[in-house]
């Protein structure tokens, strides 16, 4: 039987002030409902919260899907679309530029986390 672990780190995207957490964990499931303990939805490889605190965001991600950049950039879309949304962007073909910068800064500032994180945690 394994031990469920998970490690945070956090950062603020500045120009917005909203607040990321992201969390490299051996057990999605309990990492979510430690965040949500009423949470009763589907299970996830990885996912994005963000809970009835404005401006706050969990990525939460497998230790063994660190390297995995279709699991992590799924979860980086979703993060960006929910983070410009609520900031009061639109998307549309004319108009999607703020998107990929703030898809850009979130890319770098996650993924360096996520590995950051996943070197200090064993995968189970």
């Amino acid at each position: 039987m394994s031990v469920w672990k998970e490690l945070r780190s956090e950062f603020v995207v500045p120009i917005y002030d909203e607040h990321v957490v992201v969390v490299v964990t051996t057990d999605v499931d309990a990492s979510i409902c430690k965040i949500n303990p009423e949470y009763d939805g589907p299970q996830f490889a990885a996912c994005v919260l963000w809970p009835r605190v404005a401006g706050e965001y969990f990525v939460l991600v497998h230790v063994r899907d660190v390297e995995d950049l279709s699991v992590v950039g799924h979860e980086l879309f979703h993060l960006t679309v929910r983070m410009a949304h609520r900031n009061g962007f639109r998307f549309d073909v004319d108009n999607h530029e703020a998107y990929a910068f703030l898809q850009g800064f979130l890319s770098k500032e996650v993924c360096t986390r996520l590995r950051d994180l996943a070197n200090q945690l064993p995968e189970s």
